[in-house]
């Protein structure tokens, strides 16, 4: 189920000069509507729901969502507006915490991908 949202979410796109509809609110694609506040919180329930080390199917969980999680961050964050920038810090953050050794260190270049993504919200 998680990885099925993650999958079907994109990343979302800057917004632009004239980008706003009636009500004030950003489109994606034309055809959707983003509020980067909802978005915020989307992407903050990811890394809370990211599979604690404690639970028995932790490493298995893991390794079946890592990339999922890690590429929609990652493409997320260069062009998300700054509440978007900092829920995905506090994600990545989140995922780091709670990678079990076995994950991160088959999947290193998940770490790396998710290490930039705080430097990025970092300014740096």
């Amino acid at each position: 189920m998680l990885t099925t949202f993650i999958e079907t979410k994109g990343p979302v796109e800057k917004k632009k000069e004239g980008d706003n509809d009636e009500d004030g609110e950003c489109k994606i694609n034309s055809s959707v509507k983003a509020d980067p506040v909802m978005h915020a919180r989307a992407i903050e329930c990811l890394g809370c729901a990211f599979p604690d080390p404690c639970a028995s199917t932790a490493s298995t969980t893991q390794m079946t969502v890592i990339k999922s999680i890690t590429t929609l961050l990652g493409t997320s964050i260069g062009a998300s507006v700054w509440r978007v920038r900092v829920a995905i810090a506090a994600s990545a953050g989140k995922v780091l915490v709670k990678l079990v050794p076995s994950c991160a260190g088959t999947n290193s270049e998940y770490v790396k991908e998710l290490m930039r993504c705080l430097r990025v919200a970092a300014g740096k």
